[in-house]
């Protein structure tokens, strides 16, 4: 299902003043066809909603649930995951033009010894790792749960004695940006909800999007997500609320993107463009508080961010120079960012062919004996997946050479003499890790095993208790 029309005056007064490049109209039947064949016969419902100009169009496609038909629309809910951190950052910037803190000053409270300052929380580039040594939540049906301030600050006073000093280059933490919003929210003196709600979501004018589940008859809108299990349970968050709490629509998403188009159109505070300024260089493009492409940019940069939860997939990208945009949420764990790149929605450039047959690339790639590259193919897309880690898609970036979407790293292909694809080399944050090619699903990753002293065990009799989380 698609609908095409043209805009209200108050979102296309948003977008007015936009110095566009030339701007193609949208093909809502080729996108049609894409969430269709991401959709298959699973359970799972899709939505994309692109703007080209003051042109939009709203695209859907697969079933609610296994047992319900129903497609979604464009009022629809879903787990946004990750795009949440590009909000947060929205906040910080706020804060920063109230004159609470700058943007380069060192976080306080709790934080205040490291020197970690505000825009390396923002742009990934603090040191601190992907999630914290004690995580707690890791292997759960819903990891965030119950983790508070408490458990976030002891986390931090733990990792932050193991920082490097002055430590170069980007990393992905979720640790970090739960530790920013914490630092935030400290400095302007409330709750990350209620400040997210008052101070970004209300000025976007997108009142609806929350952190929170939906209660009472807005629970008939949130679209239920979907793993190889079946359903899965809402993520609930706490410390970890700036990571990926928020839940939105296409219609809340669109008013998002018309805005980030043009800040200054849609009057809001001049602090907020800082977010859109890059920071540091990655494979492909820049990093900071969006990952920003300039390869299929076609010279204009596409200012982008993708989000996932246990069940939910997300995909944001946004051209200021062109005014085009695309929001895609799905309902399954299965990745979305292909289909955000699809010719015609952004200002693009042709991408490098593929070199060989895709089959050529299947296979597990063990990097680590417990971590293993999985190389998949879909429908002529290739895909890799990491032990325990969601599937990503790839892209053709040279000969044997892919990028990974949503990932600033490379993969590299390696043949033999005989011409077969013998292995790959991952290469991220300046380091390359090798990796030899085995037949799909001849590797298993290594359980690793932990020595107990005698009677450690007997010891915890009676101490245990069922979590009903798990």
């Amino acid at each position: 299902m698609y609908l095409k029309n043209k805009h209200n005056k108050f979102l296309s007064a948003i977008i007015a003043g936009v110095i566009a490049a030339r701007v193609v109209a949208i093909d809502p039947a080729g996108l049609e066809t894409a969430l269709q064949d991401w959709a298959g016969d699973q359970p799972g419902v899709i939505v994309a909603l692109a703007i080209a100009g003051d042109e939009r169009a709203f695209v859907s496609a697969g079933k609610w649930t296994a047992t319900d038909s129903r497609e979604a629309d464009q009022y629809s809910f879903f787990e946004i995951g990750s795009i949440t951190k590009v909000f947060t950052s929205l906040l910080v910037a706020d804060a920063m033009g109230a004159g609470l803190i700058m943007w380069d000053s060192p976080i306080g409270g709790p934080f205040a010894q490291t020197g970690i300052t505000y825009a390396q929380l923002a742009t990934h580039t603090s040191g601190l790792p992907g999630l914290p040594a004690d995580f707690s939540g890791a292997g759960l049906a819903d990891p965030y749960a119950g983790i508070g301030r408490d458990a976030l600050i002891k986390s931090f006073a733990l990792e932050s004695a193991a920082l490097a000093a002055g430590l170069q280059g980007w990393a992905y933490s979720k640790f970090g940006s739960a530790v920013l919003g914490e630092a935030v929210v400290g400095a302007m003196g409330s709750t990350y909800p209620d400040l997210i709600r008052g101070r970004v979501l209300a000025r976007l004018g997108i009142g609806l999007t929350r952190t929170s589940v939906l209660q009472g008859r807005d629970a008939l809108l949130m679209v239920p997500g979907h793993n190889e299990q079946g359903e899965t349970p809402t993520w609930s968050f706490d410390a970890y609320a700036p990571v990926g709490a928020l839940v939105s629509s296409a219609n809340q998403m669109e008013r998002f993107m018309r805005a980030m188009l043009n800040l200054e159109a849609a009057r809001l505070p001049r602090s907020w463009a800082e977010t859109m300024q890059p920071r540091t260089e990655v494979p492909g493009g820049a990093r900071g508080v969006w990952l920003v492409d300039q390869g299929r940019g076609g010279g204009h940069g596409v200012f982008w961010h993708s989000g996932g939860t246990g069940g939910f997939r997300s995909f944001i990208g946004v051209q200021p120079a062109t005014g085009r945009a695309i929001i895609v949420m799905g309902g399954r764990d299965r990745a979305v960012e292909a289909l955000g790149w699809l010719q015609g929605l952004l200002e693009t450039k042709k991408e490098e062919a593929v070199t060989g047959e895709i089959s050529d690339y299947v296979g597990d790639h063990p990097l680590l004996p417990s971590l293993i590259l999985r190389v998949t193919e879909d429908g002529g897309q290739l895909y890799v997946q990491g032990t325990r880690q969601p599937q990503i898609g790839l892209r053709a970036a040279g000969a044997d050479k892919f990028t990974q979407e949503g990932v600033t790293a490379a993969l590299t292909f390696e043949r033999d003499a005989s011409d077969e694809v013998a292995g790959l080399v991952l290469q991220q944050n300046g380091a390359a890790r090798p990796a030899k090619r085995f037949s799909l699903g001849s590797q298993s990753p290594e359980k690793k095993s932990l020595r107990m002293a005698p009677g450690y065990l007997e010891a915890l009799v009676g101490q245990l208790r069922f979590d009903g989380r798990i």
